[in-house]
Parts: structure tokens; C-alpha cells; sequence
């Protein structure tokens, strides 16, 4: 189990698949600990099923979340999705602010229409209210009706590309936060990474051989056990001692094409170490940047061959690293 902590908020259909009744054993079978805040109880979901009863819990929000913050509980993660009123996009509001953990990530489903119209408890006041929410975000999940009520965008049955690209544009506008590109990508953490259990190396689209050592420095820290296995190269993790002298308690194996990776979340210290290769030595300045304390790495030759003027990138990234000796060839 992750030491991550995810709060989901929406309602609970006793009958139908839809809501808490999902996304509960979705998130715990993830291994996040997953705590609940339900919006309102229904007796059945609202789509096939009629005569329905629902219990509304607007009135228990605020005192749930206050006994969370005298107990000083936090949260990495929050994921909303059907609120049943303004007031309780409000409640909301007030729980991001003041129950995440560092820069806690927000997922805001905006669960007010579909197929074109809004669903019967909502009008357009609900919409003005969910953009404001929708601006804190940091990923919302409309559908296509939903999208066009928060940009003002006519709603259309069939659309193609332009008409999504179209909608992204004005959620952008609107204060959204949009990742998008053809030949880049926007990567982002929000709180600890957690162990994968085994990766193997293998042609696309499984995990590139040349990858295989950085992915195994960004996971030195995680939460949970992760083996690497290449099976392209012997040897492939060099970088093992370097690893090891940083305070990491890996182990290599089958003739060192596999990296052991506890997940104890032990932390890195600086240490002085040395590239033996290039990806290996990319790798050691990857550990170097997650540790604690100063680091020195030697051989940047290697490193160079692939990655040149790597330090002058990181530094544009916000990392503290500096070449202390100008480029050449490896020894």
C-alpha cells in the first residue's frame, strides 16, 4: 500500500455503476489509500431507474472537514465529481485550500450535463459556479456538453477535430491548465512516486533498453518495490555502485541485467561517484538531483556523448548543478 492519500468527493448510488460505488475499489486496488467525502446517498443511479430516493449531505460537508483538519489530516490528491449544489462546490474550494499536502493534484470531473442539456437538478447559476473550480484545477474530465458550457461554445452532436480543438482553446482561456503537442509532452508529480513491481526492456512499445537505468533512478525513492530487467544488454546497470554510494539499497542480478529497487523510501544522500557509460552516468545525475547534499560526478565525458550541456538544461529546470571542468572526451 502507498503512503499516498487521495480524498474522492461525490455522491454514493447504492445501485448502478457510476460514482463512489466505482471509483472506491478503483483507487484502493491502485494501493492509494482512498478516503471519501460523499455529496448525497441515492438509492439507485438516476439513468434507468426511476423513483429514485437521495438524501442530500451538503449540511455534513463542513463538519467532516473540520474534524480532518483538527486531526491534521492532508491529502495528495483530490478527485471530484457530481456536487450536488453551488454551496457544495464551495465546501470543495475550501478543502483544496486547506487539506492538500505540498502541491496536492486536483481532478475535477464536472458532473453537471450530457447529451447536450444540463441535468435536472442544475441551471446555468451551477455552471458560473463549477468554473471557478474548473480554474483550480489541475486536470478536468468534461464531456463535450459539459466542455461547451464552460466556455460558452454552442453545443454540437457531430463534431471533428477543429470543434475539439476549439473547445481546448477557450478552456485554456478560461483559466484551464491544457496539455497538448505533437512531438513534446508537459510532466508533472504530484507527491511520491510509487514502485511498479517488474519492467522489462523490450522494442516498442514496451520500455526502451537506453531508458532503463533513468527510469530506475527516478524510482530509487518511490513507494514500493520495482525490478528492472533488461534484456538487450548484460551489464546494463553500471550504475548500480553509484546508486548504492547515494544510500539506495539496490541490488543487481541475473548476470547483471536486473536491478533490484527496494521502495523503502529511503532518502539520498550526495556522494562522489563516477559515469562508467552514458546512460548509466545520466542516471547518477538524475539520483544526484533527487539527494540530499552535494554531489560530484566524474567521467561526464560518457555523459556528454548523448546528453551535451545536460547541467545547463537542468539548471533552466530550476536544478542547483553546475560543470565544474569544461567538456571533453571520457577517460
Amino acid at each position: 500500500m502507498s503512503d499516498l492519500r487521495i480524498l474522492t468527493v461525490q455522491d454514493i448510488s447504492c445501485v448502478g455503476q457510476c460514482s463512489l460505488t466505482v471509483a472506491l475499489p478503483i483507487l484502493s486496488a491502485c494501493g492509494i489509500e482512498t478516503a471519501i467525502l460523499p455529496s448525497a446517498v441515492l438509492s439507485t443511479h438516476t439513468a434507468g431507474f426511476s423513483g429514485y430516493t437521495v438524501r442530500d449531505l451538503t449540511d455534513d460537508m463542513p463538519a467532516i472537514a473540520a474534524h480532518w483538519k483538527k486531526e491534521g489530516l492532508a491529502f495528495d490528491a483530490f478527485y471530484t465529481g457530481y456536487l450536488g449544489s453551488a454551496r457544495q462546490i464551495d465546501y470543495v474550494q475550501d478543502i483544496f485550500a486547506t487539506l492538500g499536502r505540498g502541491r496536492a493534484l486536483k481532478i475535477v470531473d464536472p458532473a453537471m450535463a450530457d447529451q447536450g442539456k444540463l441535468y435536472p437538478a442544475f441551471d446555468l447559476a451551477y455552471v458560473e459556479a463549477m468554473k471557478p473550480l474548473c480554474r483550480a484545477a489541475d486536470v478536468i474530465v468534461p464531456n463535450i456538453t459539459e466542455a461547451a458550457l464552460l466556455t460558452g461554445l454552442p453545443y454540437r452532436e457531430a463534431y471533428d477535430e477543429s470543434y475539439v480543438a476549439a473547445l481546448l482553446d477557450a478552456l485554456e482561456a478560461a483559466g484551464c491548465q491544457v496539455l497538448r503537442g505533437t512531438d513534446s509532452a508537459t510532466v508533472g508529480c504530484a507527491g511520491r512516486l510509487r514502485g511498479v513491481g517488474r519492467l522489462v526492456t523490450g522494442g516498442y512499445p514496451g520500455l526502451a533498453t537506453d531508458a532503463a537505468p533513468l527510469v530506475a533512478a527516478a524510482l530509487l525513492t518511490a513507494s514500493g518495490q520495482t525490478v528492472v530487467e533488461d534484456r538487450v544488454f548484460e551489464a546494463r546497470f553500471g550504475c548500480a555502485e553509484g546508486f548504492a554510494a547515494m544510500g539506495a539499497r539496490v541490488r543487481t542480478g541475473a548476470a547483471g541485467r536486473e536491478l533490484w529497487l527496494p521502495g523503502d523510501g529511503r532518502p539520498l544522500h550526495g556522494a562522489a561517484v563516477e559515469a562508467g557509460d552514458l546512460r548509466g552516468g545520466a542516471a547518477l545525475v538524475v539520483a544526484a538531483l533527487a539527494a540530499r547534499g552535494q554531489s560530484r560526478i566524474a567521467g561526464c565525458g560518457y555523459i556528454d556523448r548523448g546528453y551535451p550541456a545536460l547541467e545547463a538544461m537542468l539548471a533552466r529546470l530550476g536544478a542547483r548543478i553546475r560543470r565544474e571542468m569544461p567538456p571533453g572526451p571520457a577517460d
